[in-house]
């Protein structure tokens, strides 16, 4: 499998090329301000409540059974009245909700607290309120992970892309080599062999709210997962498919917070030295520049002599006056040694040239 990543001739590609750099996006580093974006929201269900309450507590003191009668059905149903039809903004945010509502919350509880209670707490106040923290740790649970991106394209001759992420057709896209089962393995830092096998999936375009009911405990993992690869059929040029990277804080350290703490997380990876199988450049790509990317593919595969590779693609493209993008010339750029940049260049064209871009899964026009 092959896929095809879009480039701006900057520094951050050049810096990608030269470390084999991928980087993971959040939601405000995106161009779709609703990319990654989840709308919880709460339907209706005592039973899901109910198994809520009776939830492990992450300790002892934290338990709220020893606090207020989980069993109660009234309990149950005013939790549901009080929540039913409320919609989250993002999930992110699922503890600001307990905390606007918190004084009614307190006050349902205060109903329902057990007289084994009386001996932890001095007032019933200090109670309820301690069963909304409590409360706020088990709705945590599930939505306590900040999700990132990385998007490729399964088309690398759309001219909607190369004019905006190709730097208006001056830039360039990346041939990337996936494994046969549709992954890649991905290491966190450059020092390290160890690595991280990443599945490719496809974006779903759908023009829908990403709504998730908090309540639907047995199918809400599959159905975040589900929602992170929804699109606006907007955005349906793109023909993506993506990585998805998660991190997580842990429902204590969120419903503590109120809120999704900052992250720490690297959200730069590297791939294999060999997963880029060749590139493209834009239309608009000056000479000097292809010499530039063609010399730096040189050296970097020169290192991997003589087990590794020994030659990678380029192509020119062209913008037709129908609009369309299409590829004109193409050349397999033969290593000549270690430590060099220096390439003989294996020229593709007519017939050659189709039978390679069939071979990589390439339509010669858009």
């Amino acid at each position: 499998m092959r896929l095809y990543k879009y480039y701006r001739p900057d520094f951050y590609f050049e810096k990608s090329l030269r470390y084999d750099e991928i980087f993971f996006a959040s939601n405000e580093q995106l161009n779709d301000p609703h990319d990654l974006v989840i709308k919880p929201y709460f339907g209706n269900n005592k039973e899901a409540w109910k198994s809520i309450l009776k939830s492990n507590a992450p300790f002892d003191t934290w338990c709220l059974s020893k606090i207020v009668d989980i069993d109660n059905d009234n309990l149950t149903r005013e939790l549901n009245d009080e929540f039913e039809g409320v919609v989250v903004d993002d999930s992110s945010s699922i503890s600001s909700v307990l905390d606007n509502q918190s004084a009614s919350l307190a006050q349902i509880f205060e109903k329902y607290l057990t007289p084994q209670c009386n001996a932890m707490f001095k007032k019933p106040e200090a109670a309820s309120a301690a069963c909304v923290q409590f409360l706020k740790e088990k709705l945590a649970r599930g939505w306590d992970k900040r999700y990132y991106s990385c998007s490729f394209s399964k088309n690398p001759l759309e001219p909607q892309m190369w004019a905006h992420y190709g730097g208006g057709f001056r830039g360039c896209v990346l041939i990337y080599r996936g494994l046969s089962d549709g992954s890649i393995n991905l290491r966190n830092n450059i020092y390290i062999s160890d690595s991280q096998n990443f599945k490719f999936a496809d974006v779903n375009y759908q023009d829908k709210d990403k709504l998730v009911d908090i309540l639907d405990l047995n199918s809400r993992v599959n159905i975040i997962e589900q929602n992170l690869l929804n699109k606006s059929s907007f955005w349906s040029h793109e023909k993506e498919m993506r990585l998805l990277l998660s991190e997580s804080f842990g429902s204590i350290r969120v419903s503590i917070a109120s809120g999704m703490p900052k992250s720490t997380k690297t959200q730069i990876f590297h791939h294999a030295p060999d997963a880029i199988e060749g590139v493209i450049f834009g239309s608009n790509c000056s000479e000097s520049y292809k010499e530039k990317i063609t010399s730096m593919l040189a050296e970097k595969y020169s290192f991997l002599l003589p087990a590794g590779v020994p030659a990678f693609l380029t192509f020119d493209s062209r913008l037709t006056s129908q609009g369309k993008v299409e590829i004109n010339y193409g050349a397999k750029c033969i290593i000549r040694e270690v430590r060099s940049s220096q390439v003989i260049k294996e020229i593709l064209e007519n017939e050659r040239l189709n039978t390679m871009l069939k071979e990589l899964g390439i339509p010669q026009f858009n």
